[in-house]
């Protein structure tokens, strides 16, 4: 684990995020996207990323090991003022570094900005078979808002549910 480094993303990190977001979603059937979809571009993630550094309510993380992006997590918030509390929470991770906590890592990060900056609530939604992740956001105070049923059909034509869950600023 000590190969790896978390750190807030910069403007720098944008053609890697963008590689990288192709890559993983081609990886898992974990996340929203299948390989192909909302390809984000260079230029794109850069934009991203300057609105991330310019607003409290958005922020974005990377792992890095031997000087390239492996993971990244975001929050991103909402410009409405009766929002403004309230963050999202998204990750990925690419598959030959899964197992090594950098998910745990990432997921502490962002919950130490949203902490710091007052966020009261962080939300996520993941995939109700995906066990794992389920176990590391309840360890880390994450408690079930609802279950969205049949909410992504998967390539082979099977449904998965999608656990919406959140985490309230104590």
């Amino acid at each position: 684990m000590s190969n790896y480094t978390v750190r807030a993303a910069t403007a720098h990190d944008a053609l890697q995020l963008s590689n990288l977001r192709q890559l993983v979603d081609k990886e898992t059937d974990h996340l929203d996207r299948e390989e192909g979809e909302q390809v984000l571009s260079e230029a794109q993630f850069r934009e991203i990323l300057i609105k991330d550094h310019e607003e409290e309510n958005r922020y974005c993380v990377v792992a890095e090991h031997n000087q390239k992006l492996v993971g990244f997590a975001r929050l991103q918030g909402n410009s409405l003022h009766r929002f403004k509390h309230h963050v999202e929470f998204g990750v990925a991770i690419q598959k030959s570094h899964w197992g090594k906590r950098l998910g745990t890592r990432l997921l502490q990060e962002c919950l130490s900005y949203a902490d710091d900056h007052q966020l009261a609530k962080v939300t996520l939604r993941v995939q109700e078979s995906n066990s794992k992740a389920l176990q590391l956001y309840k360890n880390y105070d994450f408690v079930i808002e609802g279950t969205l049923r049949n909410d992504k059909r998967m390539p082979d034509g099977t449904f998965q549910h999608t656990v919406l869950m959140a985490r309230f600023l104590t």
